[in-house]
């Protein structure tokens, strides 16, 4: 798969925060979450998260 930023194909699966996972581009270092898994975790931590 190809970085959505830089058009690299150097996306890597990588764990932003616990049970969140990622892809990280190693080209420009965007992290890209995909809806369903971000949906997901927030789902499973119903208290407050600060924004990044």
């Amino acid at each position: 798969m190809s970085c959505p930023n830089c058009d690299r194909p150097t996306l890597r699966r990588t764990e932003v925060e616990p049970a969140l996972q990622a892809l990280r581009c190693g080209t420009c270092n965007g992290e890209w979450i995909r809806l369903a898994d971000y949906e997901a975790w927030r789902s499973a931590s119903p208290e407050e998260v600060t924004p990044v």
